[in-house]
């Protein structure tokens, strides 16, 4: 599975991938997709980045064209989307398929909002799992997830746990408990945008003094 992932991704790219815990496979480098999604889309796919995160329902349109401009087939991206997990999850899925114009998305995300019952989290998370036995997509997730928040899904998931967490993380935003203890229960943590900002320049500070791994 892993090798055959690696040859799907190293079209015209280098970037290795990291294990899911479903069994696929996820690249380890991304961009994403929330301002000009054409342009910066296709300015990613130029440099061999496949995987393309998008938060920004405006930029579907751009991002689909980019990635029918490029000519690679749809095997050689990995996309990622996200809902609010109180929205109809199915529909929402269903409107980026359409705009993507493509038949299955790669991550799909539920994305944490204020809640007063822990059922509510619950039932989210089991439309989650019917949506990926429905192959629409291929692997699910959760963002902005607290531990206390996955406790919740982890205790009660039926068929499948998170694939992935995508959350805040750089230099000056360590969640190493959180880090730590979803690795335990065999979710990837992954960070957005970690290049932005106050962020971006506390990392380009400690690149210019020397440091060898930035994650």
């Amino acid at each position: 599975m892993l090798e055959s992932a690696i040859r799907t991704f190293s079209y015209s790219s280098k970037i290795p991938v990291t294990n899911l815990n479903d069994g696929n496979v996820m690249p380890v480098l991304g961009i994403t997709a929330n301002d000009d999604g054409y342009n910066q889309t296709k300015e990613a796919l130029q440099l061999g980045i496949r995987h393309i995160n998008i938060t920004n329902s405006e930029e579907y349109y751009g991002v689909a064209l980019a990635m029918i401009n490029c000519g690679l087939p749809r095997s050689h991206f990995f996309i990622t989307a996200r809902a609010p997990f109180l929205e109809d999850l199915n529909q929402k899925l269903d409107n980026v398929l359409r705009e993507l114009t493509i038949p299955w998305i790669d991550l799909f995300l539920m994305e944490l909002e204020p809640y007063n019952h822990d059922w509510q989290l619950n039932i989210s998370w089991k439309a989650m799992e019917e949506i990926k036995l429905s192959k629409r997509a291929r692997s699910i997730g959760v963002a902005g997830m607290r531990m206390k928040d996955l406790s919740v899904i982890v205790k009660e998931a039926k068929r499948f746990l998170p694939a992935a967490n995508q959350v805040e993380f750089h230099p000056l935003c360590q969640q190493t408990e959180l880090l730590r203890w979803s690795k335990l229960q065999g979710i990837t943590t992954a960070t957005y945008e970690p290049f932005v900002g106050v962020a971006g320049s506390a990392m380009t500070e400690l690149a210019s003094n020397g440091a060898r791994d930035i994650f």
